[in-house]
C-alpha cells in the first residue's frame, strides 16, 4: 500500500514514526550516494507493507542525476511533482539549483504529515501553496499536538531551512 494510505489507516506511535523516518532517510541517502535526485518524494510514491516492515520509494518519472540541476525562474511553465510536497527550488520561482536537499525538504513534509496528521501547508489556491513552500514556515508540530515530543518537533522543523546556503545544520539522509 502507499504510505498515504498507511498514514490514513494508522495512528503512528513515536517508535513507528522514528522507524519509518530513519528508513526513509536511509533510502534517500542511498539514492543520493548513487547521484540520483528523486524530485517527487511524497506518500503516494512510497510503498509500505501493511505490517510496516517493508518500505520502498517508487515512481522515478522525474528523477535526475545529482549533478545539480539548475532551475531558472519559469513563471509560465507547469510544475513537476506533487505541489503539497514540492521543495522551494522546484517551484521554478527562485534561482536556486535542485540538489539532494530538494528530496530532504519533501521528506520533511512527509515527516510533518506523519507526526501531525496533516500537511504543513493546506491551501486550495496553487499560488498560495507555492508561496508557502517558498516563504513560510509551518506551525511547529508540538504546537499542533502537545503530545508530540519537543525533540521530534525540533527535528522535523530542521527540514525548513528557507535560506539553505546559510544553513549548515540542515538534516542529511
Amino acid at each position: 500500500m502507499t504510505l498515504a494510505k498507511y498514514f490514513n489507516e494508522n495512528k503512528l506511535s513515536v517508535p513507528v514514526f522514528l522507524d519509518i523516518a530513519v528508513r526513509l532517510a536511509h533510502i534517500l541517502g542511498e539514492l543520493h550516494a548513487n547521484k540520483i535526485i528523486h524530485k517527487d518524494i511524497n506518500p503516494e510514491n512510497i510503498l509500505i507493507s501493511p505490517d510496516g516492515k517493508n518500505l520502498e520509494i517508487c515512481y522515478f518519472g522525474i528523477a535526475s542525476q545529482l549533478a545539480q540541476e539548475t532551475q531558472g525562474v519559469r513563471l509560465n511553465e507547469s510544475l513537476k511533482g506533487s505541489l503539497t510536497h514540492i521543495s522551494p527550488e522546484q517551484t521554478g520561482r527562485m534561482n536556486r539549483s535542485i540538489d539532494y536537499r530538494s528530496d530532504l525538504y519533501s521528506l520533511g513534509v512527509i515527516l510533518y504529515q506523519a507526526l501531525c496528521g496533516k500537511l504543513p501547508f493546506e491551501y486550495n489556491d496553487i499560488i498560495e501553496l507555492v508561496h508557502a513552500h517558498i516563504a513560510r514556515y509551518p506551525v511547529e508540530p508540538r504546537k499542533v499536538d502537545n503530545n508530540i515530543p519537543g525533540i521530534l518537533s525540533d527535528i522535523v522543523m530542521k527540514y525548513w531551512p528557507k535560506m539553505r546556503k546559510k544553513d549548515t545544520k540542515a538534516p542529511v539522509a
